[in-house]
């Protein structure tokens, strides 16, 4: 809230110009055959949409942008499953001089949702929970050491909120812990050889509460990355980023030692081809300690390619598959979810869309028991004013 109270301060209410606020919106309809993403599915119809205002106040070398969002989904029949999401955001950037910018930000979200608890033949036991998480953060940006050079820092905490089950034989209670994460951050950018090299340097510490860290088999972890990365568009519509360095995970929970090396690789891959043909790849290697199963960090690897044509000014098609590789630190526990999906968008860019779209969901995992699958087919509209 500090930061909120500081940009407020900053912006002079005299002399400055407002934005022309603007709403966007978005609504879908589908039927899944795993609605809650289960082992043992449950299938259903299902509706889901968001409406978001935002905007911008601002004067010469100062912007205050605001924006206010809710979003629902309704899991048809089981409505323990259904999600009530609240969030706003709040951020001022500020020109400090000609070669420094400062841009600061904060966010708040509400989420009421719920799922599956325990599975029984002929009975389900669900439960609703209210999170919420909250964010701040700044970012300074200058050239006054050759080149442009980023600061940094950023925190967030999750805040769990206690479980309320669909029998009352189960009293209220909370199944996961409060997680916090702390994330600084410094990058230097030059220009080489036609395209931009970044020297990047990341800490990223994790915070859990002491009482809740045996509790709930939790425990803090940090991880320092430092890397360097280079971009470059080439001709006939190629574009590729490549970055590398080592990621070092430390706790004094690990089991051998309390430090842990690995090499963080990142790629990036787009061309556009001269028949509206577009293809996309990634690829990163990376640990994780934030929005992780794991009670300490997880080794990720991830996956992505898609390819997208453009038939004609209304009318992209677009194929994508994903998968994401998860290997436990502290558990010896692995998990792979993979995705495939296709959709078809009928509408220009600025105008409201109408889309089409069929997604495949698999998990597996080192306890067959928590494999799932499921499909969808879904109809979504689109669109701002």
């Amino acid at each position: 809230m500090l930061i909120i109270a500081v940009s407020m301060a900053i912006v002079p209410l005299a002399s400055v110009a407002h934005s022309e606020p603007t709403i966007e919106y978005w609504t879908k309809q589908g039927y899944s055959s795993n609605l809650l993403e289960s082992p043992e599915p449950l299938s259903g119809p299902f509706w889901e949409g968001s409406l978001k205002l935002k905007g911008t106040i601002g004067q010469d070398g100062a912007k205050l942008s605001y924006g206010i969002y809710q979003k629902e989904l309704r899991t048809g029949a089981y409505r323990f499953g259904d999600t009530h999401e609240t969030g706003f955001n709040l951020g001022y950037a500020q020109q400090l001089g000609k070669d420094t910018v400062l841009e600061l930000e904060t966010s708040y979200i509400r989420n009421s949702s719920g799922d599956v608890f325990l599975q029984l033949p002929g009975n389900i036991i669900g439960y609703r929970a209210v999170d919420s998480a909250v964010q701040a953060g700044g970012k300074i940006t200058t050239t006054a050491f050759g080149g442009k050079t980023a600061f940094t820092a950023k925190i967030a905490e999750l805040r769990k909120g206690d479980a309320h089950f669909t029998i009352d034989l189960l009293k209220p209670a909370k199944l996961d812990p409060d997680v916090g994460l702390l994330t600084l951050g410094v990058n230097h950018y030059a220009s080489a050889k036609g395209g931009e090299l970044c020297f990047c340097l990341e800490y990223n510490q994790s915070m859990i509460n002491k009482d809740e860290q045996a509790i709930y088999s939790r425990f803090p972890a940090s991880t320092l990355r430092g890397s360097l990365a280079y971009g470059k568009e080439f001709g006939a519509g190629l574009s590729l980023i490549a970055e590398a360095g080592i990621i070092v995970l430390s706790s004094d929970d690990l089991s051998h030692g309390n430090r842990q090396s690995r090499p963080y690789l990142r790629g990036e891959a787009k061309w556009t081809t001269f028949a509206d043909l577009e293809f996309a790849a990634a690829y990163k290697h990376d640990i994780a300690i934030g929005d992780i199963d794991d009670a300490l960090a997880e080794i990720v690897d991830s996956y992505k390619i898609s390819v997208s044509r453009q038939l004609n000014p209304w009318a992209k098609i677009t194929l994508a598959y994903s998968r994401t590789e998860s290997e436990y630190i502290y558990y010896v526990y692995d998990r792979t979810t993979r995705n495939v999906s296709a959709k078809l968008t009928l509408g220009q860019e600025k105008s409201p869309q109408f889309e089409i779209g069929y997604a495949h969901v698999k998990q597996t995992e080192a306890d067959p028991s928590a494999n799932y699958k499921g499909s969808e087919i879904t109809a979504r509209v689109s669109g701002s004013f």
